[in-house]
């Protein structure tokens, strides 16, 4: 199943702004709320790797990388489920395993910085932006997903 595609349009050159509600409902109950005003930079893939993973705002990974940057600019959830769904639910969207597994293991290893950038202020902001109904029903680690499993962590 693919995921609904935002409607986001650009700010600036490097950030983008979601213009309607945006929601991913999830397996097990829960879901992702993203009202619109919420931006965000997308697929943090530097320039040089742009031919190889694709361009941050074009594609398959748009709505993943929406998810994973709210839920990073809120602490809605850990940091490592964060990734985890990152990883699946661009899988789910239709990017192969192997550029999937890539991102994944970038935003895992070199996420942290991002992660811990939003100040109280920011966080409270972003979290009037972004609601998950029921996040105690997120099911995304280890391994399994809300969409599909994968088949090695």
């Amino acid at each position: 199943m693919k995921l609904p595609a935002p409607a986001i349009q650009p700010v600036n050159e490097t950030l983008y702004r979601v213009y309607a509600r945006y929601e991913l409902p999830g397996a097990g109950g829960w879901a992702l709320i993203i009202q619109p005003g919420f931006t965000f930079d997308g697929a943090s893939i530097p320039r040089f790797f742009w031919r190889v993973i694709g361009h941050p705002f074009t594609g398959l990974t748009v709505p993943a990388a929406l998810v994973h940057d709210a839920l990073y600019a809120t602490h809605r959830l850990p940091k490592h489920v964060a990734d985890v769904l990152f990883r699946n639910l661009l899988i789910q969207n239709g990017v192969p395993p192997w550029r999937a597994k890539t991102m994944y293991q970038a935003v895992d290893r070199f996420g942290g910085k991002a992660y811990n950038r939003p100040t109280a202020s920011q966080l409270a902001a972003a979290r009037r932006r972004v609601t998950i109904v029921n996040p105690q029903q997120v099911e995304v680690f280890p391994c399994a997903s809300a969409f599909a499993p994968l088949q090695s962590c």
